[in-house]
């Protein structure tokens, strides 16, 4: 049916589509073909689906303000090296860390177990985060060296070493309680995404890029 294969061709796997850019662009073209395609434009209309297709204009066209405010924004943003950020946050939570430790010895009547746990959640939270964020980097990179191929399944985080939050060893006291040491060293592959990051993310300057190219294709 002409409906369903300009479907296929524009509209579906949209959630597939390499970037935001990609996306829109598809959108455009079944528009572009509601348009200029006379079988299609009357197909719609013997099935009563114009309405539809008005949704979907006004959907793209929100979409690209958005886009757009998108752009806006991230041309705004502070120009500030990430790197530094990182070593002063890094450098306070180890400040942080060593002061919960040296606590337990000064008040070893005080169980610490409690908050340790609520700091293994912590930093396994963030951790996940970051390991996630590679596992992205790395299937963009891929789709990039191999062009149109960009259903390459992302590596599942999970399978990664050092997936342990904050490490906790005890060595109990008389009392029960304390002391135990805290461990979060990053990974391999966290301490490379850390010490790689810039102003931003890849992701967000590949799409400012892209967007100031659609501007002078305009």
């Amino acid at each position: 049916h002409v409906i369903g294969s300009h479907i296929d061709t524009y509209l579906r796997h949209l959630n597939k589509s390499k970037n935001d850019k990609v996306l829109a662009q598809k959108i455009d073209g079944f528009a572009q073909a509601v348009q200029t395609d006379a079988a299609l434009s009357e197909a719609l209309v013997e099935h009563d689906l114009t309405s539809y297709v008005t949704t979907i204009k006004l959907a793209l066209a929100e979409f690209r303000v958005a886009m757009s405010d998108r752009v806006m924004l991230l041309s705004e943003r502070p120009k500030v090296d990430t790197r530094l950020v990182v070593a002063k946050v890094a450098r306070a939570v180890n400040n942080l860390l060593n002061g919960i430790e040296a606590s337990q010895l000064i008040n070893p009547e005080l169980d610490y177990e409690p908050l340790i746990n609520e700091l293994n959640e912590l930093v396994s939270g963030f951790r996940l985060s970051v390991r996630l964020r590679i596992a992205n980097n790395k299937r963009k990179a891929g789709e990039e060296e191999e062009e149109d191929q960009s259903d390459d399944p992302t590596t599942d985080p999970e399978d990664d070493e050092g997936t342990a939050g904050v490490q906790t060893t005890s060595n109990r006291s008389y009392n029960g309680f304390a002391p135990y040491s805290l461990s979060i060293e990053p990974t391999v592959d966290e301490d490379d995404f850390l010490d790689g990051s810039s102003n931003g993310s890849e992701g967000d300057e590949e799409y400012v890029e892209e967007e100031g190219d659609e501007a002078d294709e305009e």
